[in-house]
């Protein structure tokens, strides 16, 4: 009985809930009950709907249901919604889900039904109401839905009108083309070759690797989450190529005085005398460490074995009684100094040329977009929440009773399926619409819903944010 009371409140629109749950349990079966429940419920019958066309226009031959939005991530899940929520009015209208099923007795206890035609008037009138206003439920994708907003207001969002949408496939060339464009116009010099070459060797990767790994780390995370570090991205566009040599220098340096300290430790183990004696695993390294003193390899080949250095461990390995001199205790602060210095410049000098080169694409990008009247997904989403989340007014540059009126009407029960794959930039742009839904905004204090399920195993878009 439990089970059934936590389920029924699962789909009852008069509570919000968020659902965690794993993959074949049943979460398009929930939402697409709780979307029917909701239709079917008599409290949000209100607005009448007008016949338009016909002998009878003009005259009121219903009462429309209020806003519903059922927020998916791929087209398919939106078909598939669709069509189990129309599946199951029309089974529960012609009678075909009766009080022996369990899609029956779930809507049953939601809505307090209690004689088999109620149900099916209900399911009826409902089934009658959206073939005649289809937009009382919206079944969208997430870009489906943000397309729409920016297309209603694409002089607030400083779009053009028309614009047109790359496809997936069409934006990843884009970027690619962008980020080979860009470096002719801006990296093509004498300046910026010597600056890689630099960073190259003190990082010590391949050339190819570094372009590569460069390309890839910007198309896919910097210009994903543009919006998100937005702060970061306008400090990258103050900063010139002259800051970046400084720090490059500073690490350069840094690593002079490490492989120097590195080299101080390992002559003083063996001048101990007992450095034969030496524990077979640190023997077993000894010519990587020299190798990296001696600049040969990349300090970052060693890093797993640096505690080998620890002055307790040393003397241990040299099976020595007497400690290891104060000098090399010395030198060995020195290194773990010198060693965390190391790992700051690398995060900070790879975070400066990534941001340094992004904001150049970025440009590259844009001048292209524009050129041709096109946007991505990424681009309509940024340009809504640019829109509609500013801090000038409740909704940026569109105040909310404006919004809802090119909405045509309060979206006063939302629902979002894969919650988990929702980035934190589309959150920002639906949650103003639920909280408003939720605290009954422009509804005669009527409350509306938000209902979200999602399993966070079966996360696919968390590079996005």
């Amino acid at each position: 009985m439990a089970r059934q009371t936590k389920h029924s409140r699962s789909i009852d629109p008069a509570y919000s809930v968020a659902l965690m749950a794993s993959a074949g349990i049943g979460k398009t079966y929930t939402l697409a009950l709780r979307a029917v429940a909701t239709l079917m419920q008599d409290k949000i019958v209100r607005r009448p709907v007008y016949d338009l066309a016909g002998d009878n226009a003009g005259s009121i031959i219903g009462q429309s249901v209020g806003k519903i939005l059922c927020i998916t991530f791929t087209r398919k899940a939106t078909a598939e919604m669709a069509t189990r929520v129309n599946e199951y009015l029309m089974k529960l209208a012609n009678g075909q889900l009766d009080e022996s099923t369990s899609e029956y007795k779930a809507v049953a206890d939601v809505l307090k039904i209690k004689a088999p035609e109620e149900m099916r008037k209900r399911a009826s009138a409902v089934l009658s109401l959206l073939y005649k206003d289809p937009s009382v439920l919206q079944v969208r994708t997430i870009d489906s839905f943000v397309n729409m907003i920016l297309r209603l207001f694409p002089f607030e969002s400083d779009v053009s009108p028309d614009f047109d949408i790359l496809d997936p496939a069409s934006t990843s060339a884009v970027k690619r083309e962008a980020f080979e464009l860009a470096f002719q116009l801006y990296f093509n010099n004498d300046k910026y070759h010597s600056l890689f070459n630099r960073y190259i060797a003190w990082a010590d990767i391949v050339p190819k690797t570094f372009l590569t790994n460069l390309r890839d780390n910007i198309i896919n995370f910097v210009l994903e989450r543009a919006v998100t570090i937005e702060q970061q991205l306008d400090d990258a566009r103050r900063m010139d190529i002259e800051q970046i040599e400084y720090l490059l220098e500073d690490a350069e340096r840094n690593s002079a005085n490490l492989l120097e300290c590195m080299g101080k430790l390992l002559t003083t183990i063996k001048e101990q005398g007992k450095w034969r004696k030496i524990s077979k695993i640190f023997l077993k390294q000894l010519p990587l460490f020299e190798a990296v003193a001696a600049g040969k390899t990349n300090i970052e080949n060693c890093m797993r074995y640096i505690d080998y250095f620890n002055p307790e461990r040393t003397q241990k390995a040299l099976n020595g009684r007497e400690p290891m001199p104060e000098e090399y205790r010395r030198d060995y602060d020195d290194f773990k100094g010198y060693l965390s210095n190391y790992v700051d410049y690398a995060d900070r000098l790879d975070l400066a040329l990534l941001l340094h080169v992004a904001v150049k694409v970025q440009d590259v990008i844009d001048g292209m977009k524009a050129d041709n009247g096109v946007l991505s997904f990424s681009d309509v989403t940024y340009a809504a929440y640019n829109m509609m989340c500013r801090p000038e007014t409740e909704l940026g540059a569109v105040g909310n009773d404006y919004l809802y009126f090119r909405l045509d009407g309060r979206l006063e029960h939302i629902l979002i399926d894969e919650f988990q794959d929702t980035s934190d930039v589309q959150w920002k742009l639906v949650q103003p619409l639920v909280d408003e839904a939720m605290a009954g905004a422009g509804q005669g204090g009527k409350l509306g819903s938000f209902f979200c399920v999602g399993d966070p195993k079966q996360t696919i878009y968390r590079f996005r944010g």
